[in-house]
């Protein structure tokens, strides 16, 4: 079965790139609020607070659809099962959650299907902006 998305009503918003790099289609951004309202970014680091996922390649000072809600189709950066958290990667891509103690880290969603290597493309379903967990010390 090909992996799908699903967007609920009022589960897209424009994003636009002001980064000086392009977006790449299916994965996940921040909003880059010092480039000025809707700006987005590919996220940088797992502290990073989730936008949403690029529906399709953003070029630097374009707009684009972010879709902040639902399933999502996303980019694996390694192996994940269904069920399991996830975090972003510097490149934007979903991977196991597996913060230390301690840190403050995003869980971006939960995978619904899986993904067997780096690349690969899975249903997310999002957590939704700006949401993120501290681990116990």
């Amino acid at each position: 079965m090909q992996p799908r998305a699903i967007v609920p009503e009022n589960g897209v918003r424009t994003g636009r790139n002001r980064s000086g790099s392009a977006i790449a289609t299916r994965t996940l951004v921040k909003l880059a609020g010092a480039d000025g309202v809707d700006c987005v970014e590919t996220f940088a680091a797992a502290a990073d607070h989730l936008y949403g996922v690029a529906m399709q390649g953003i070029a630097d000072g374009a707009n684009g659809d972010v879709q902040i809600r639902g399933k999502a189709l996303c980019v694996a950066g390694a192996a994940v099962s269904a069920g399991d958290l996830l975090q972003g990667t510097t490149a934007g891509k979903v991977i196991l959650f597996a913060a230390s103690a301690g840190d403050t880290d995003t869980v971006v969603g939960q995978a619904i299907t899986a993904a067997a290597a780096d690349g690969d493309v899975l249903e997310v379903e999002l957590a939704g902006p700006s949401v993120s967990r501290q681990t116990e010390d």
